[in-house]
């Protein structure tokens, strides 16, 4: 999902866009400057999905073995393992 940020950032790239067309190479390193901000933070939003993805398949995994030791560790050392 894009931020109001990005949407801004974007909306101003269009802009420059445009007077980059219009009037020539002058707007030039405006239009670079923001294409540059709009990728880094296609790139941080990028990571930062991947990261969440991750840290949930991480926790995924790791629900079904607390389960497990928890219902370990409450049976008597003395009864029998359950199946």
């Amino acid at each position: 999902m894009q931020s109001e940020r990005e949407k801004r950032f974007r909306k101003t790239l269009e802009g420059a866009a445009q007077l980059v067309a219009r009037y020539g190479d002058e707007f030039l390193p405006v239009f670079i400057r923001l294409e540059q901000e709009v990728q880094e933070m296609e790139r941080r939003n990028s990571a930062m999905e991947r990261a969440r993805a991750l840290a949930k398949k991480l926790a995924d995994e790791e629900r079904p073995q607390r389960a497990i030791r928890s219902k370990a560790s409450r049976r008597p050392a003395s009864a029998p393992p359950s199946p």
